[in-house]
């Protein structure tokens, strides 16, 4: 993509444009008789010395963006995707984009050129070397009231403005924090609140012009995202007195394309060099243009996928960041999560598949030889469209499945998984991601097996983000499981490559609000990726709550590049579970849930199911207070034991230890044997474990006993739906909740934007 920037005021000099004015002789023509003087003149002579002075040299600067712009357009013809300008520049973004003809905006630069002019005992000062915040801060701290940021230009380098008084006063004050202080030749202070009376008479002036609708994306420095063709004149008047977001302009373009060409039209090279700035030491912003904020049917045509002779219509492009969808070759900025025990079956992938969605299967709780069976059924069906991966849990009673998955994993050529419930950074994930990287053709490194991390701490985000710890490496190395060049080229890279961000779920929880969590992981990976130098960038989406076209427009309003979403999913006709969990899912309330501690007593760690209809919940709650209790299944008196077995479990305790002791490794078999209160973890948490096993069964004799993981997102989507088709669950596919969901989403961001 190939964005054109004009320079503002402060690059004019006399002698710009020498070699223009005889090429376009109607344009100066026009300009003189506009300007009531040469303008020629002015620039190329510049006898009485007016060049410098703000009523002059707005409309200098603009004449010759102008003519160097059309001369550009004479040479190659090439219309950019994107303009910009800074301050007096965007004037000629709108030239370009065609808003006004060249005479009109030269009688709107004239009268602002005017209007700013005769402002005066204001002054600007630009601070170098501190960022943004710091000054924002020093601002706050030192209580400078009088004192407005003009212009965000770099990291590096903000503009004040203020009296001029207080800007010479500042010198002091900002060269103690550290910063090179340097007050500026100007007759004013521009883009503050002493434009006021400036901007409002603009405002008058304005009202007498018509604005048509852009023809190319036109990013405004008040808002550092492109014009909505309904709100020019809204836009463009408030620019005498806001801040230039430059430094965001330049980001939300980076965001838009990670190659983005930046060609400056226009005398200097002053945008240049910020630019090079901006890239060297900020990251894109991945904020997408949908079409309620610029107002423009720009996007890409509506994607049509066959389904099993149904159409499903993609009109979300552009909801989420469209680079994470590329990365894992979807049509979606969403993902569909895995749900343990096999809940999201080879079926629900398969429609997945299809449809361009990620889909992940839930390996929680199956045997490997389960897992074998699916990832081979999966992958001989789909062995060029691999969309789907497969997740993987943090087991810590039984750390060799972790390694036995991954090889599983390696051997099926899954290229993507998703990792939850770890802590800190494993030698069989490392594995797996050390076994993709290879250099293309440039020699850069890539990598084809990727990880998606799910958590909700931020020092296991740390643990990710990181680069791959050395002595993790050097093991695997010593072990000979990977080559020297392979070891070499995973020194300087993390290990996930894109992040989830976990809120209040279903399931495993840590009962986190997305608010806090997305915006805290969103700083985080932004500073490690800064501090480390990252070439890929680390997506950041949000999962937990996901059940309405709110909950997904909050999230993406928050800057999340993807959503994930999970209980909704297990409601539908190819989710693995029964018809009887399905019947009481469909007509389940935000209120029908709670948290009970997991099957891993030992560990204490919450999950959440609902409790509609069924008595797992207290049951669980009952035996988990008695492992606090008790040190032993011994220590339960008899009464409560035969409650315990009779009613509850429907199994004597050593019938159960049985059956646990003939599942797990030997490792395990000595603790059980040795560890009376494990061995009661272990016996008393079976109760959730086979609660899921008749859930997925279906067993209504045994409904009380089902345990049914669920958030409250579930109720959520069924209000959503209540009165339409899919209100009633057999009419639910996961294809067309999840694309209903972004739809509905973006038609939603359209409508509450509009309205602001």
């Amino acid at each position: 993509m190939l964005t054109y920037v004009f320079p503002g005021q402060g690059s004019q000099f006399v002698g710009m444009g020498a070699e223009l004015f005889s090429e376009f002789p109607e344009l100066v023509k026009k300009a003189d008789e506009i300007l009531g003087y040469s303008i020629m003149d002015l620039c190329l002579e510049d006898k009485e010395g007016n060049i410098n002075n703000t009523q002059y040299s707005q409309p200098a600067l603009y004449t010759v963006n102008a003519m160097m712009y059309y001369k550009r357009l004479q040479e190659d013809g090439i219309i950019p995707d994107y303009v910009a300008g800074h301050s007096l520049g965007e004037y000629n973004a709108l030239l370009a984009a065609e808003v006004f003809d060249f005479e009109t905006g030269l009688k709107l630069v004239k009268k602002r050129g005017e209007l700013m002019g005769q402002a005066k005992n204001g002054a600007m000062a630009a601070i170098i070397g501190l960022g943004e915040e710091k000054i924002i801060d020093i601002i706050r701290e030192e209580k400078l009231d009088l004192v407005d940021i003009a212009n965000y230009n770099s990291p590096a380098q903000t503009v004040i403005s203020s009296t001029k008084d207080e800007i010479l006063r500042l010198a002091s004050v900002f060269e103690e924090k550290g910063a090179r202080y340097v007050p500026l030749k100007v007759s004013a202070a521009f883009h503050s609140r002493y434009m006021n009376s400036a901007m409002e008479e603009f405002g008058e002036f304005t009202k007498s012009f018509e604005f048509k609708e852009p023809k190319i994306k036109v990013i405004s420095n008040v808002t550092a995202r492109p014009y909505n063709r309904t709100k020019i004149r809204e836009t463009l008047v408030p620019q005498i007195n806001s801040s230039v977001k430059w430094s965001e302009s330049v980001r939300f373009l980076m965001g838009r394309c990670e190659d983005m060409k930046f060609v400056q039209i226009g005398p200097g090279n002053v945008l240049n060099g910020l630019i090079r700035n901006i890239k060297r030491d900020s990251t894109p912003i991945y904020d997408e243009e949908v079409e309620s904020m610029t107002g423009e049917n720009n996007k890409t045509e509506t994607d049509t996928i066959k389904n099993g002779g149904n159409t499903t219509k993609f009109e979300f492009e552009g909801l989420g960041n469209p680079e994470f969808a590329k990365r894992y070759n979807a049509k979606m900025a969403c993902i569909a999560g895995p749900m343990q025990m096999g809940i999201s079956s080879v079926r629900m992938l398969s429609e997945l598949t299809k449809a361009g969605i990620v889909g992940f299967l839930g390996t929680a709780g199956l045997s490997l030889d389960r897992i074998e069976s699916e990832l081979a059924e999966l992958t001989t069906k789909y062995s060029e469209n691999k969309i789907f991966g497969a997740s993987i849990t943090y087991t810590p009673r039984d750390s060799q499945r972790e390694q036995n998955m991954i090889e599983l994993f390696l051997r099926y050529g899954i290229n993507v998984i998703e990792a939850s419930g770890f802590i800190t950074v494993t030698e069989p994930l490392v594995l797996y991601k050390i076994k993709g990287l290879y250099k293309n053709s440039e020699g850069t490194v890539e990598n084809r097996n990727k990880i998606i991390l799910k958590a909700s701490r931020p020092e296991v985000l740390r643990n990710f983000i990181e680069p791959i710890p050395e002595k993790i490496i050097k093991a695997l190395w010593n072990k000979g499981l990977i080559t020297e060049e392979q070891a070499s080229m995973a020194t300087t890279i993390p290990l996930a490559d894109d992040i989830c961000a976990l809120a209040d779920s279903a399931g495993a929880t840590d009962m986190r609000t997305p608010y806090a969590v997305l915006p805290s992981f969103k700083r985080m990976v932004d500073n490690i990726t800064k501090k480390y130098g990252y070439e890929k960038t680390i997506y950041v989406g949000q999962a937990g709550g996901i059940g309405s076209p709110e909950a997904v427009a909050a999230a993406i309003m928050m800057g999340a590049d993807f959503v994930e979403t999970g209980s909704i999913n297990q409601c539908t006709v190819e989710a693995n579970t029964s018809d009887t969990v399905k019947d009481v899912l469909a007509s389940a309330d935000v209120q029908d849930t709670d948290y009970v501690i997991g099957e891993v007593f030992e560990y204490g760690g919450k999950v959440q199911v609902l409790k509609k209809g069924n008595l797992f919940f207290a049951r669980l709650n009952k035996m988990y207070e008695l492992y606090r209790q008790f040190d032993s299944l011994e220590e339960i008196d008899e009464r409560q034991k035969s409650v315990l077995e009779r009613q509850y479990l429907k199994r004597t305790f050593e019938d159960i230890f049985e059956e646990v002791y003939g599942s797990v490794s030997a490792s395990e078999k000595e603790r059980l044997s040795e560890d009376q209160k494990y061995k009661m973890a272990c016996v008393l948490g079976w109760y959730s474990l086979n609660g899921f096993k008749l859930a997925l069964e279906g067993d209504k004799e045994r409904s009380v006993d089902f345990h049914i993981n669920c958030s409250p997102a579930m109720g959520a989507f069924n209000h959503y739906v209540k009165g339409s088709e899919l209100e009633h669950w057999r009419n639910r596919t996961v294809v067309k909740i999840n694309t209903k969901l972004m739809n509905d989403a973006s038609e939603l961001v359209k409508e509450r934007i509009c309205k602001l």
